[in-house]
């Protein structure tokens, strides 16, 4: 009887195993059926990581008597980022307390930045890496975290020509003088490299079909001549200290060429620093400022005074002896008091009250007509 018991019981134990393996059979069929493109989409992003390869930025140069000085490069430097989606919710304070201790950070700005951006595949957690957070990461073997080594901006010459150069930010495109106006040129186009991974976004393998090399930019070569440019910096920085001045700036061009040989501006800056400096110092006055040309102005109205016959070689203006009421009402003065001036003399004693009684008969549209065909106004 007993043993009548026991065979009835391993039959219905092992038809409730076989009913359970039916439905769980059935359950799949129908879950395959109905999630599989679903389901399939979401192994493909578990098991796949595309890695960007940054792309090279192009170097700048200057020149130096018969070769080129560095003024921009750029180098690898690692950085600690971290894969929110891998790491879990439970494990996300013990993560972030870890980071913090091995990196220097505080522990609440990791967990903060990490906890809300759970729905990311890559996080920053932290930039520019020593040697020592290098190995203490590794030592570490977190799940989710891991270093990626990213083209850094660096100036060798600090601020020599800091406002034609400008700089670079920290995701590499330009954001100031040379480095942005010639943005196309230096930036390079990033490659990918995709792989497959374990569960813990480990790699396992490369896909060489995919993987695409990335185009490093093209280098620049400036009209910049270093030694002119630090000549030109240090006599600003003392006419500044000796005059006691809020500001100086200076161009050097070859009139030759018309290319510039040096441009600066005091106050200046670092550029490894530019963050910690003001923006005012950061302003390239010598080409984002209105310049007033006042007196070496007289000479291209004189020529087209002359040009058009309302005045003549030897001819004498009278100056009114330093004081001329306007038409306007307005009274200018010279620097000093003048009777008679030939118009050669109103030019190179630069009277005002000569200039303005040679415009008056020129006329406002006509001096307007002239300084244009000058190219005043234009691009150069």
């Amino acid at each position: 009887m007993a043993a009548e018991r026991s065979a009835l019981t391993h039959h219905l134990v092992f038809a409730v195993l076989c009913l359970s393996l039916i439905a769980l059979g059935g359950r799949l069929f129908a879950f395959q059926q109905t999630h599989h493109d679903a389901m399939a989409r979401r192994a493909a992003i578990q098991q796949r990581m595309t890695v960007k390869i940054p792309a090279r930025r192009g170097n700048i140069y200057g020149r130096s008597y018969r070769r080129y000085e560095l003024l921009a490069a750029s180098h690898q430097s690692p950085g600690c980022f971290a894969d929110p989606m891998i790491i879990g919710a439970e494990d996300l304070r013990e993560v972030s307390d870890a980071l913090a201790a091995a990196l220097g950070l505080e522990a609440d700005t990791i967990h903060q930045r990490l906890a809300t951006r759970r729905s990311r595949r890559f996080v920053w957690v932290k930039r520019d890496l020593t040697d020592a957070e290098v190995q203490r990461l590794r030592d570490l073997d977190l799940t989710g975290v891991g270093i990626q080594r990213q083209w850094r901006r660096r100036y060798p010459n600090g601020s020599l020509a800091a406002h034609v150069v400008g700089f670079a930010g920290v995701d590499g495109a330009g954001l100031e003088g040379v480095e942005k106006a010639a943005e196309q040129y230096l930036a390079g186009v990033d490659g990918a490299n995709e792989m497959l991974t374990d569960a813990a976004r480990r790699p396992i393998w490369n896909k060489p079909e995919a993987y695409t090399a990335p185009v490093d930019g093209d280098h620049l070569y400036l009209t910049i001549d270093v030694v002119i440019q630090r000549r030109l910096e240090d006599a600003l920085a003392e006419a500044v200290t000796k005059f006691a001045a809020e500001s100086a700036l200076g161009v050097v061009v070859d009139p030759s060429s018309g290319e510039i040989l040096a441009m600066a501006n005091v106050p200046t800056y670092d550029l490894n620093a530019f963050g910690r400096s003001e923006s005012d110092h950061r302003r390239n006055r010598a080409v984002a400022d209105m310049y007033e040309p006042g007196s070496i102005f007289k000479p291209f109205i004189a020529s087209v005074a002359l040009a058009d016959g309302v005045v003549n070689w030897g001819e004498e203006i009278f100056c009114y002896n330093g004081a001329y009421r306007c038409r306007r009402g307005r009274t200018l003065h010279d620097a000093h008091p003048y009777g008679k001036l030939s118009v050669e003399a109103v030019v190179y004693k630069s009277s005002n009250i000569g200039m303005a009684r040679i415009g008056e008969r020129l006329g406002n549209r006509r001096l307007y007509e002239a300084v244009k065909a000058f190219g005043f106004g234009r691009r150069t």
